[in-house]
């Protein structure tokens, strides 16, 4: 498929019967129906590019249903997903879901090759999410996944009561869960947040310990309640010299086989 991948003919492959648009607390939920197949549940409240992302890592639940007891008092029927960024790798059924949905909805052949004629920049990260259809935090979670570099990905809002930025979410391959950001105008950087203007180079700012000269990429975002900013943190000794880049391929050469 190309992008934006089909999500409901990829669920009617798994005998999803029915995605339901439902009000709750919850990102969604799987259900097992009669003669069995399975009804999948997203929140009505949530963006297009969110429930797509819902609906493949329920796809991804499918998998699991018949595994373990198979008694008919002990059958799974349900399964209940609060809040999908959340999930860590201990959970490991959770986090299988969610590399799935990420593999579902932007394949890693196609995803690479677009994400390497871009290059490394939070304008890639826009740019694929539009044309796969994902949320930016999706998108900057694959990308950081694929890429060779060690990069890190983060989205700010500007709390005027405060007179800071906070990142509202990080994306990073660093194991166990991502520090509280924020910027404030004690840090070089906040200059460059406040311009108004995309930006890239060498800025001073904390990533959760001492202020150090690291290499980003900014991106201002058009909204028009919230200031937000967009950053891609290069954390390579030689960023600079990266002006053209690609992502080496994978040792296998094909989509994960979910069918």
């Amino acid at each position: 498929m190309t992008p934006p991948i089909d999500v409901t003919a990829l669920a009617s492959k798994r005998n999803i019967q029915e995605i339901r648009e439902v009000r709750m607390e919850m990102d969604g939920k799987i259900l097992r129906v009669a003669g069995g197949g399975y009804r999948v549940e997203v929140n009505a409240a949530h963006s297009a590019p969110r429930k797509r992302f819902t609906c493949a890592h329920e796809i991804g639940h499918t998998f699991f249903f018949d595994l373990g007891d198979k008694s008919a008092e002990k059958t799974r029927t349900l399964v209940e997903d609060g809040n999908l960024r959340k999930f860590t790798v201990d959970n490991q059924e959770e986090a299988l879901c969610n590399l799935a949905a990420a593999e579902i909805l932007m394949p890693h052949a196609g995803f690479t090759k677009a994400a390497s004629t871009l290059g490394p920049s939070a304008e890639t990260i826009v740019a694929l999410s539009k044309s796969y259809c994902t949320s930016l935090w999706s998108t900057a979670r694959r990308l950081v996944q694929l890429s060779r570099l060690k990069l890190m990905v983060a989205l700010w809002e500007f709390r005027p009561q405060m007179g800071c930025y906070f990142a509202k979410w990080i994306a990073s391959a660093r194991p166990g869960s991502a520090p509280e950001l924020s910027v404030d105008g004690h840090m070089p950087i906040f200059k460059s947040f406040q311009s108004r203007s995309p930006f890239r180079g060498r800025k001073w700012v904390s990533l959760g310990g001492p202020i150090d000269h690291y290499y980003v990429d900014g991106l201002p975002l058009r909204s028009p309640d919230i200031e937000r900013i967009l950053t891609v943190f290069i954390l390579e000794p030689t960023a600079e010299k990266i002006l053209t880049w690609q992502m080496q391929p994978a040792e296998r050469s094909s989509q994960l086989r979910l069918f």
